[in-house]
């Protein structure tokens, strides 16, 4: 599908190849709800297929939308993945159980909804025959490193959280072929505005701190760690 775009400050007319219809898992979430508003932009079709755990503020804008559609459903339900999926050029799967702490919480769910759902989603773009497939994986799959890392990169997952995720990849990558072309992307960690705000990312909750508490509280304070912002 051929979209024309626009630059308004050079005037130009841009063309671009995009898939006319995507599918977002996890759509509802921090990244998702601003993902799904970019797409809308672009003159996309958006399905989402979130279980609303968090509820549907990231999205409820967008409900009345002619070009988007809600799936209410869990990423591991077979059913509603094929149903989600119909008609699909893209599926991009954000949904996760996020982060050291939360993964820890509930080891189970953890390898369920981070591991084990890539099967599902994968097959069903095989079934369907859906040529894109984005992943979103982390960068604390490489653990502590002490030089930049690269996609050559050894990884060395340490916690749980980073340990599914890595075997997420490898599942996606033995499960490909001619028919599929994977992307997956090892997201720093993110911050910033988002419909479906969150607190608990470092950046975030320490802007919260200065504005409410008038101050920031800072644990250690020589390590470091990449950042990326949700837009």
């Amino acid at each position: 599908s051929t979209i024309a775009l626009t630059d308004s400050k050079e005037g130009q007319q841009y063309l671009r190849y995009l898939p006319p219809k995507v599918l977002v898992i996890g759509g509802a979430g921090y990244i998702g709800s601003v993902l799904v508003r970019k797409l809308l932009n672009l003159g996309l079709h958006v399905v989402v297929l979130d279980n609303l755990l968090y509820g549907d503020r990231g999205i409820k804008d967008y409900l009345d939308n002619e070009r988007f559609m809600l799936i209410r459903g869990d990423v591991n339900n077979v059913e509603k993945g094929l149903e989600a999926a119909e008609d699909v050029d893209a599926v991009i799967h954000l949904a996760a159980i996020v982060g050291d702490a939360a993964a820890a919480s509930n080891p189970r769910k953890t390898l369920i909804v981070n591991q084990l759902s890539v099967t599902n989603v994968i097959e069903v773009c095989k079934l369907l025959k859906i040529p894109r497939f984005i992943f979103a994986s982390t960068c604390s799959v490489y653990g502590h490193a002490d030089e930049l890392v690269s996609e050559e990169s050894e990884i060395k997952p340490l916690s749980l959280y980073a340990r599914t995720k890595a075997e997420a990849e490898k599942i996606i990558l033995t499960r490909a072929d001619e028919d599929i072309a994977p992307c997956i992307l090892r997201f720093a960690t993110v911050y910033g505005y988002s419909p479906r705000m969150r607190f608990d990312l470092v950046v975030n909750r320490l802007i919260a701190q200065a504005l409410i508490e008038k101050e920031v509280t800072i644990y250690g304070g020589n390590q470091w760690r990449p950042f990326v912002h949700v837009d």
